[in-house]
């Protein structure tokens, strides 16, 4: 059996001792470092913050920038609140079995929309102008041109329409703005 050494007044231990303390002091040290130069940090983002307020009003605060974006703001609303289903139904409804609807250009400002077909033969291209002029929805059904598709051996008729609609919509150019209240 060994014999067991219990003897607490070693100077070994008491070097382990102070090497324990000098990091102790050593981390609180850098623990203090880094919450000043967190604090400092924060200070920085409080001037910045503070200086790019002051600059907003300046900037993109100013009367004729608001009247802007008040005006985009209208422009995306108005755009949304079109009854497209109304406008995309009475198409849809009035595409006959002999024709296809190639594109669909709406004109919002203009309340136009301009529509490119291709039908069978001449006779189906003038009934779906005559079918479109009948519907409630459209109103200036206009045959801007037509092609008969030479490639193609059943030959048909590619075409473009253009056709106001009668829905009660404010278009875009209408759009009142604030502006009187703003001094340029």
């Amino acid at each position: 059996m060994r014999k067991i050494s219990l003897d607490f007044h070693n100077v070994s231990r008491m070097n382990n001792t102070r090497t324990g303390v000098l990091l102790l002091l050593l981390g609180m040290l850098s623990a203090v470092m880094i919450a000043s130069l967190q604090n400092g940090t924060k200070n920085e983002q409080r001037a910045i913050a503070t200086e790019l307020s002051q600059q907003r009003p300046a900037s993109s605060g100013s009367p004729p920038a608001r009247v802007e974006e008040f005006k985009q703001a209208m422009l995306v609303i108005e755009r949304l609140s079109f009854p497209w289903n109304k406008l995309f139904y009475a198409i849809e409804e009035n595409t006959g079995e002999d024709m296809a609807l190639l594109s669909v250009q709406p004109d919002l400002a203009e309340r136009t929309i301009t529509l490119d077909a291709e039908a069978k033969d001449w006779n189906g291209m003038v009934s779906y102008m005559k079918r479109l002029e009948d519907d409630q929805f459209f109103s200036e059904v206009h045959l801007i041109n037509h092609r008969t598709q030479q490639f193609d051996p059943d030959l048909p008729i590619r075409f473009r329409l253009s056709c106001s609609w009668i829905v009660p919509f404010a278009p875009p150019s209408s759009i009142s703005t604030p502006s009187s209240s703003y001094q340029k």
